[in-house]
């Protein structure tokens, strides 16, 4: 049970490694290469203006790394990718474990074998899932 984090870490790197050999697609040139606010040498004098600038910021840093060239933003993804998993994982793992050690373990009454703080926790996550791919907020419904 260890290792499902690595395999799970593995796993994403794997789906996203056939991009680094792809160049840059659809609205990638208007955004990433001809875009003054994701260019290193202008990104500050655009700062104000920028919708997105975290996004930006990072677009900016890989052009300072190496330029538009795109298999070297893909791989910057590809890190980003893996760093938001290993992210999700770390936060899971302490609010399953917090979940834990603050729950009384009860049987739950609508799945008796899984852990109350667990199962609560899994319903906060599938909520919201559902409302960002809806595109609606919690109150909508």
């Amino acid at each position: 049970m260890r290792s499902l984090p690595a395999l799970l870490l593995l796993a994403v790197a794997a789906v996203w490694a056939s991009s680094l050999g792809a160049g840059f697609v659809f609205d990638d040139w208007a955004d990433v290469v001809e875009n003054a606010a994701a260019q290193a040498a202008t990104f500050l004098d655009r700062l104000p203006t920028t919708l997105r600038p975290l996004l930006k910021a990072s677009y900016a840093l890989q052009d300072w790394l190496h330029g538009p060239w795109a298999p070297g933003f893909h791989a910057g993804n590809v890190l980003l990718h893996v760093a938001t998993t290993a992210v999700v994982l770390l936060l899971l793992r302490r609010l399953c474990g917090q979940a834990l050690a603050d729950q009384r373990h009860t049987p739950s009454p609508v799945m008796p074998g899984l852990d109350p703080g667990i199962q609560q926790t899994a319903q906060v996550c599938e909520t919201r899932s559902e409302h960002w791919i809806a595109g609606s907020s919690p109150a909508m419904t």
